[in-house]
């Protein structure tokens, strides 16, 4: 027996027996499993420590540390996968607790190609990691897949209905999810949303690029930010230098380099303005 082992049972698994089992608190948060028929073992011995130590957790609606557990194993198992197996470009993979761990993931990747990200959610969904996997949302790597906030706006923001939520039917799923028919057996509808920047979408002058710019302020000012708060709670220690030379800096080049951008890329054409105006304020056929 192991030498670290608290309590050992000894017994026989007996393969033609099967007794009731369940109701149980389910990882799904739900006494959803109901009853079945499973194997027994048959104890023949009890071995344990003096004063031994029983570990076991709690099982019910998330957030729990059984949710916890398996969103570490199942991540690191997935994520594995991906960089022995492929599809490559995946960088992190999260099976959000909050849910439940082994229902949902997300994968923060680098599209390559157009359909990449399609690939990556199938595999995950076909994979055995992945069997009682319900929803795969695929991000791009600028959104921390830990960051369920981040994960939202990705949603929101570079998803379309009708194009980038897929719904597989008839997949493995666990008894366990109450919102499976009964009559349907184990059979689940699986859905892969693809919330990554679209690779096919044209190329926009406005943009300089087939995807609007994020829009958040240049490192450096976050920088001075930061710096000037740190000098307001904990004194100035040796900051003055340093703010000074970020204030510097956003006042000359990124201001510069701001500015060049926005003139290239938000300055209309004669042709554009029109188009613009008659998109918000249409102009009625002057009269003969």
């Amino acid at each position: 027996m192991p030498a670290n082992a608290e309590i050992v049972v000894e017994g026989l698994l007996l393969p033609y027996e099967r007794e009731a089992e369940g109701p149980f608190s389910e990882h799904t948060g739900y006494h959803g499993g109901g009853v079945r028929m499973r194997p027994i073992l048959k104890v023949t011995a009890v071995c344990h420590r003096n004063q031994p130590i029983f570990r076991g957790c709690l099982l019910g609606k998330p957030t729990t540390e059984d949710h916890i557990l398996y969103d570490i194993g199942v991540s690191s198992a997935a994520l594995q996968m991906f960089e022995t197996h492929g599809p490559a470009g995946v960088v992190a993979v999260h099976c959000p607790p909050e849910g439940d761990s082994i229902s949902s993931a997300v994968i923060a990747m680098r599209p390559h190609y157009i359909g990449h990200s399609r690939n990556v959610g199938r595999t995950m969904l076909s994979a055995a990691v992945g069997k009682y996997t319900k929803y795969v949302i695929v991000v791009d790597d600028d959104i921390d897949p830990f960051d369920l906030g981040q994960v939202w706006w990705a949603i929101i923001t570079r998803t379309q209905g009708s194009r980038d939520i897929e719904v597989l039917p008839y997949g493995t799923t666990s008894r366990s999810d109450p919102s499976v028919p009964r009559d349907h057996g184990e059979y689940t509808d699986k859905v892969l949303i693809d919330a990554t920047k679209k690779l096919d979408y044209p190329y926009n002058s406005v943009w300089q690029g087939h995807w609007a710019p994020t829009g958040m302020p240049a490192k450096e000012v976050l920088q001075l930010v930061d710096l000037k708060w740190q000098s307001l709670f904990d004194g100035d220690q040796g900051k003055e230098a340093r703010i000074a030379e970020l204030q510097a800096d956003v006042r000359g080049r990124v201001a510069e380099k701001w500015e060049k951008w926005r003139q290239k890329a938000y300055t209309l054409s004669e042709e554009e303005k029109k188009r613009e105006i008659g998109l918000s304020y249409p102009i009625l056929p002057e009269e003969d």
